[in-house]
């Protein structure tokens, strides 16, 4: 009987140890799953960093060149205001932001948008609130760049 014990004990003892074994490569495994996710958050970081840095660079040009082609073209030449509006327009859309920039970017579409309906209104020679909307426009611009100074950079 003592051999039968001396056996049974000797069962018991291996299938402790292996259970102890898979404990330490499952707790190891973990450690490593662990420190893999804390690698990808801290690259998704960076990664949010790099989007906010370039939005910023991006649209601070973007209102820049629409400064600049509008001062470039006449005064009284609507349908190549609107056209560079549009394609302001669809810069602006195309930018990829962070929440951060939402409601930002939300502000310049309404203004470049009320500036496109001022001139096309103007295209359609309706003169009625034409101005109206373009000096909303303008001045949410205006507005935009002292409420955030890198705008003007």
């Amino acid at each position: 009987m003592e051999k039968s014990n001396r056996f049974i004990l000797g069962i018991a003892f291996l299938l402790c140890l292996v259970i102890i074994l898979i404990g330490v490569f499952k707790i190891n495994s973990l450690n490593k799953e662990v420190k893999q996710n804390e690698t990808k958050n801290s690259e998704i970081q960076v990664d949010l960093d790099n989007v906010r840095d370039n939005y910023q660079e991006e649209i601070s040009s973007i209102i820049k060149g629409y400064s600049f082609d509008l001062s470039r073209s006449t005064i009284d030449d609507f349908a190549s205001r609107e056209i560079i509006v549009q394609q302001t327009i669809d810069k602006v859309m195309d930018l990829t932001l962070t929440k951060e920039f939402k409601e930002l970017h939300l502000e310049v579409i309404i203004a470049l948008n009320s500036m496109q309906e001022g001139y096309e209104m103007l295209l359609a020679e309706n003169l009625d609130g034409a101005q109206e909307k373009l000096d909303f426009g303008f001045s949410e611009l205006e507005r935009l760049k002292v409420e955030y100074p890198w705008l003007n950079n």
